[in-house]
């Protein structure tokens, strides 16, 4: 889980979303760069009394076997008894596919129950793999009913199921019109960056950055 540094401010209010959101299977956090997707994310895991896995996504992971190596070894972490599959360590076979795993997974997990929370940030590095999206979108549809994923990301997964978890309320999204700051929390952040700043300096800047954090 990233460090939170001390100038990272909190949000209460987006913490308590994350909470409420977290009691369906899917969380789905997805704004521009500089929106403070991460910092939020690392906040609520270190804060949440449910254990969680954290998967911090590159680009170089766009290729399944090296997604769910990566996811294992995120679970690693959390369970002393997650280890990285064989099938994962040698050369694949020219049939493979990745739903063997996937279940393995799923059944690894229902074994816990641990009420886990998977945090997959920077999950757009991700979205350009269909294979990926493919195991990702079967992964949700047996998560554990005592489990949670959260992904962060850029832009709004392409999952071929969002839209009907969305629609039966068994996914939430987070977007930049929520992760937008409010004029309260910029003036927090101006504060924590530089120090005393007059509330109607602050106001001024928040209007100018429409509530952006990198404005």
């Amino acid at each position: 889980i990233p460090r939170v540094r001390a100038e990272h401010i909190l949000r209460p209010r987006l913490q308590e979303k994350l909470r409420n959101a977290t009691a369906r299977r899917l969380v789905v956090v997805a704004a521009p760069a500089a929106y403070g997707k991460t910092i939020l994310l690392a906040q609520f895991a270190r804060q949440s009394p449910r254990p969680t896995a954290w998967y911090s996504a590159e680009p170089a992971d766009a290729d399944i076997r090296t997604f769910l190596h990566r996811v294992y070894s995120s679970l690693a972490v959390v369970f002393y008894d997650f280890h990285v599959p064989p099938l994962l360590q040698s050369p694949l076979p020219s049939n493979w596919t990745s739903d063997s795993l996937i279940a393995r997974l799923v059944n690894q997990l229902d074994d816990k129950n641990s009420g886990l929370i998977l945090v997959w940030d920077d999950f757009h590095h991700l979205s350009s793999n269909p294979d990926i999206i493919a195991a990702v979108d079967q992964f949700i549809a047996h998560l554990p009913d005592d489990c949670t994923l959260i992904l962060g990301s850029r832009t709004i997964p392409n999952l071929p199921s969002l839209e009907r978890l969305l629609a039966y309320r068994e996914a939430s999204l987070l977007s930049s019109q929520e992760l937008s700051l409010t004029e309260a929390e910029t003036l927090l952040l101006l504060n924590a960056i530089r120090g005393e700043v007059p509330p109607a300096l602050a106001r001024q800047l928040h209007e100018k950055a429409n509530g952006w954090l990198g404005g």
